[in-house]
């Protein structure tokens, strides 16, 4: 990342920051509020309803990227299928400077320890996506959350298997992250993204190198509402790099070093 790109980064994570201490200075917390951005949480307690959500994110990778700038727009929509079952459908559209692409994907997931809102919480969730390519890949996950007091942390682990040629044989991908209230209708944290973590010890993955995220996330809920906004952002670089590329959708855009600005616009009872 060159210096202009760590100042730029630098000021996105202050800003955001500043942006979240000057609103909620002086203001417990919802439990309804999406909390995070890239970690997908158990949630203790089963929807009622559907659950519609909007994520719309910004990268800038910087005069030297391939794709300098890219816009990464997602449809959603979360089913409830019991009382430990739900069902996720995701279309995604990327647009960027050169290049467009349209994905979609369905996976359903499991969640062991609902009904409990302070224990610790465990999902496995598998599925498919359908690329813009016309490859498809295969879908697993693991995640699980613990909430102490207020607070919540959670993590998880997805691997993605893609039949189609020139791809990796297993793509890792992994987020974390920690959220504590800080008023009646706010939340404060940090998340941690790695994607295409088997960059790490293969020279050439397909995908261009192992790639990091880090910086902080402010979620929004109102009481009564089932409106839900959540809003983080936060430097991008790689760890390590390959000569190769491909199509697949990612949450970070694996261009070039810069830094990536995400927002989560949601409704439906959690």
């Amino acid at each position: 990342m060159t210096a202009h790109g760590l100042i730029r980064a630098a000021s996105l994570v202050l800003a955001t920051f500043g942006v979240t201490i000057g609103v909620t200075a002086g203001t417990a917390t919802p439990a309804g509020a999406r909390p995070m951005l890239f970690v997908d949480a158990p949630e203790p307690y089963a929807s009622s309803r559907a659950i519609v959500s909007l994520e719309s994110a910004w990268e800038d990778h910087g005069i030297r990227a391939a794709d300098e700038r890219a816009a990464i727009n997602r449809l959603g929509v979360q089913l409830p299928l019991g009382a430990r079952w739900d069902g996720y459908l995701r279309v995604e559209s990327t647009i960027g400077r050169r290049r467009s692409m349209n994905d979609v994907d369905f996976q359903g997931r499991w969640t062991a320890g609902r009904g409990r809102a302070d224990g610790a919480l465990l999902s496995l969730r598998a599925g498919a996506r359908r690329e813009s390519s016309g490859t498809t890949v295969l879908l697993g996950g693991i995640a699980a959350s613990k909430r102490v007091a207020a607070s919540l942390a959670a993590a998880s682990l997805d691997l993605e298997r893609a039949l189609g040629p020139d791809r990796d044989d297993v793509d890792i991908l992994t987020s974390a992250g920690w959220t504590t209230p800080v008023g009646p209708i706010l939340r404060l944290g940090v998340e941690a993204s790695g994607q295409d973590l088997e960059g790490l010890w293969e020279r050439n993955e397909a995908e261009g190198g192992a790639v990091l995220f880090l910086g902080p996330t402010v979620a929004v809920n109102a009481p009564g509402s089932s409106w839900r906004f959540a809003l983080g952002g936060g430097p991008v670089f790689h760890v390590t790099r390959s000569p190769l590329t491909s199509l697949a959708p990612r949450d970070i855009l694996p261009r070039g070093d810069g830094y990536a600005l995400r927002l989560v616009i949601e409704n439906g009872d959690r």
